[in-house]
């Protein structure tokens, strides 16, 4: 029976592999690789009895490829400007911080991080009631943050909270490190810490990398670049996940809280000072933010200057 469906695999296989050789070659093809008498022959073998204006059919073919070429070197051109390539690097550093808070591996580890902290809290209660107002921030503060204030504003301020709501729980860590659940004092502080930390973050932190991406890349670029920008923003999201208890086994969990706690304060600063304003911008004033500073209009020369040679200088 056995030996009986492999002949009969095999068999089928092959003419499959047959059928397939007996097929002409797609004419787009051809007409890309430059075989045109080719793509001629594939096109009348296609179309059967209606044979005509194969010629005209392979114009248009060649005049496909070349504007598809022309479109192609200008993107290449187009990721050298600064418009594209230092939203980028912002952009990855923005998710290479982000994902130095531990948000992500407190999220996928909540059970066991809260049991590791050793309260007397259950930490299946304390996931459950984590999730819900996770929901409840994202929903009604996460959307309001993200769309009606200022973007650096709202990253300096949630992930300067997070910072001291981290510190705030590796210090009482490192104080009580030695104690039992039992001999703790006041063990709703940390998970207090822990709570404040993952709200704030869910409200900017967490959402801004995200969202931003597709706010700040021209429209020529966009797929592109937005692609490019998730993959690496998913890359570095499986990578702190992956390596969070690794990271906790190493430091402990006062020092993986004050390392999270450290990149906290690194997304303030870079909140601060690099972090652009995309909120009620148009795209004009997003994209200055990456060209050189606009000139002053008394330092313009404007006596014998056109008003077409004027326009340009001040849209700088």
């Amino acid at each position: 029976m056995e030996r009986g469906l492999g002949i009969l695999h095999r068999s089928l296989h092959h003419r499959i592999d047959l059928l397939c050789g007996l097929d002409p070659r797609v004419p787009c093809w051809l007409v890309n690789e430059g075989r045109y008498e080719e793509a001629k022959r594939s096109l009348r073998y296609l179309r059967g009895s209606d044979s005509t204006n194969i010629d005209a059919h392979v114009e248009v073919l060649k005049m496909s490829r070349k504007s598809v070429l022309v479109e192609r070197n200008a993107v290449l051109s187009d990721l050298l400007e600064p418009t594209v390539w230092k939203p980028f690097v912002i952009l990855v550093l923005f998710h290479f911080l982000q994902t130095g808070t531990g948000f992500y591996g407190l999220m996928y580890y909540t059970v066991d991080f809260f049991d590791d902290l050793r309260t007397s809290f259950d930490p299946l209660t304390v996931t459950i009631f984590l999730s819900v107002a996770r929901l409840v921030m994202s929903c009604v503060f996460g959307t309001y943050c993200a769309t009606r204030l200022n973007r650096k504003v709202v990253t300096a301020l949630s992930s300067g909270l997070s910072g001291v709501s981290l510190l705030g729980a590796a210090a009482y860590e490192h104080v009580f490190t030695s104690l039992d659940a039992d001999e703790r004092l006041h063990t709703w502080i940390p998970i207090g810490c822990i709570l404040t930390n993952v709200l704030v973050c869910t409200i900017t932190v967490q959402p801004l990398p995200w969202l931003m991406t597709r706010e700040l890349f021209p429209l020529p670029v966009r797929g592109i670049m937005c692609g490019l920008t998730y993959f690496i923003g998913t890359v570095l999201v499986f990578l702190s996940v992956k390596y969070f208890m690794s990271v906790m086994g190493l430091f402990g969990i006062p020092g993986a809280l004050s390392f999270f706690s450290a990149s906290s304060f690194l997304v303030c600063l870079f909140g601060i000072f690099v972090l652009p304003d995309t909120n009620n911008k148009n795209r004009s004033e997003i994209e200055r933010n990456f060209t050189k500073a606009k000139p002053r209009v008394e330092e313009q020369p404007l006596i014998g200057k056109g008003i077409g040679n004027v326009m340009p200088t001040l849209l700088v």
